[in-house]
């Protein structure tokens, strides 16, 4: 039976600072790169390549929020990256509101926040924030 979500929660240093109604995606992938290695000021050209693991980026939507936390953490991040990064949790939960899958995220950092504004003649809710979130590496660890 596939599971469902109602929410999507974002835990940061034991607090939970974000909430969303939507995740559009989650981006991950691996690449290669040729090894070059000097020897005597020679440069020798390796056949050998190895697996680079990229970034993983998490992107969520909600309707625009008026708590200022990760905004703050967005602005201290785009000021300095290396006291930014923070371990978190994200967490999944279905329609009562129970947590159905959560995962861990290590070296995280909300790397883009935007924020669109509503249509001309909408009746919808107002602007939606879509946010990602970066880091350098996620698993599953149950719910």
């Amino acid at each position: 039976m596939p599971i469902t979500a109602a929410r999507f929660s974002l835990t940061i240093d034991g607090y939970e600072i974000a909430s969303f109604s939507e995740l559009a995606g989650i981006s991950s992938g691996a690449g290669s790169v040729d090894f070059i290695q000097t020897r005597d000021n020679e440069m020798l050209l390796l056949n050998r390549v190895t697996a680079v693991r990229a970034q993983t980026a998490l992107t969520f939507i909600r309707p625009r929020s008026t708590d200022p936390r990760l905004f703050a953490w967005h602005l201290q991040a785009s000021r300095n990256l290396i006291t930014s990064v923070k371990k978190g949790t994200l967490r999944r939960y279905d329609a009562h509101n129970k947590p159905v899958a959560a995962y861990y995220l290590e070296n995280a950092w909300p790397s883009k926040i935007d924020i669109g504004g509503p249509k001309a003649g909408s009746n919808g809710t107002g602007p939606l924030e879509t946010v990602t979130i970066t880091c350098e590496f996620i698993h599953r660890i149950g719910a």
